[in-house]
């Protein structure tokens, strides 16, 4: 799909999950924000781009900094958007502006002392044009921050979905964030947009699915879905009750940890 008909799905998506996204069973976002909120290390009276910034919880963390930062926001999702905005109203926090805009129309000017985006860079197909975008976002000796899955994440259920996916018919796409899934990726991505090599740090964000309804609430409530409602209802009834067998399967035999390992790269301009 061409650039137009990709920022329309995506946005689609996002929309779509948006009132389900902080479900206590992605609580990788949670955990990632906290550990870009330590690695910022964020001045007093800085400005902070957060690009891509769902429903805020990066922003808010950011903001909520002792340091009390000026963070703007920005998403293509109104739905994400909307989470976000209610969030910074219940934390009370009036040094957030957010904007509804795609990555290639931001044009701030180098205004930034940091510039984030987490899981947000590889749902575009020119990766390198993006963070290029990103760069000029930043002022000289600033930082940008990205944040990815490591190759294996969501293993071994995103592997049983994605099969039974396929045997029933669907295309199986390709996740976006294999594209982006290793410190050596990530080194030439920065490379190719003519910045710094970053430093890159994993973090094991990963837990015991239990119960098959917790990654059944993963898959309501991220980009799955998406893959999901492609279905009719009748095809999706069949999915749902076939994979959560699986699943079952998985639970009984211990192969049941879900691994959700991220990498925080940090680069300077």
């Amino acid at each position: 799909m061409d650039r137009e008909q990709r920022q329309k799905f995506v946005e689609k998506t996002f929309d779509t999950v948006a009132e389900g996204y902080d479900h206590p069973s992605l609580s990788w976002f949670d955990q990632t924000a906290a550990a870009i909120n330590n690695v910022a290390n964020i001045q007093a009276n800085q400005t902070v781009l957060d690009i891509a910034c769902g429903t805020g919880k990066v922003t808010t963390a950011l903001a909520k900094h002792q340091n009390q930062p000026t963070v703007t926001a920005v998403d293509l999702s109104e739905g994400m958007l909307e989470q976000a905005k209610r969030k910074a109203a219940q934390h009370q926090l009036n040094n957030i502006e957010f904007h509804q805009m795609a990555f290639e129309d931001m044009a701030f000017g180098e205004y930034f002392d940091t510039v984030i985006c987490s899981f947000g860079i590889f749902f575009v197909n020119e990766m390198e044009e993006a963070l290029v975008q990103f760069s000029r976002q930043v002022k000289p000796g600033g930082q940008i921050i990205l944040t990815t899955f490591a190759e294996g994440s969501f293993s071994p259920f995103t592997d049983a979905f994605m099969r039974l996916y396929g045997e029933l018919g669907f295309e199986v796409p390709t996740p976006g964030w294999l594209r982006l899934c290793s410190d050596a990726h990530m080194n030439q991505l920065f490379s190719d947009a003519g910045l710094s090599k970053p430093q890159c740090q994993q973090y094991d964000f990963g837990y015991e699915i239990t119960d098959p309804q917790q990654w059944w609430d993963i898959i309501w409530n991220a980009g799955y879905r998406g893959m999901v409602e492609t279905m009719t209802t009748e095809q999706q009834e069949k999915f749902k009750q076939q994979h959560l067998a699986e699943v079952t399967r998985l639970i009984e035999q211990k192969n049941n940890y879900l691994n959700v390992d991220v990498i925080i790269s940090v680069a300077h301009k």
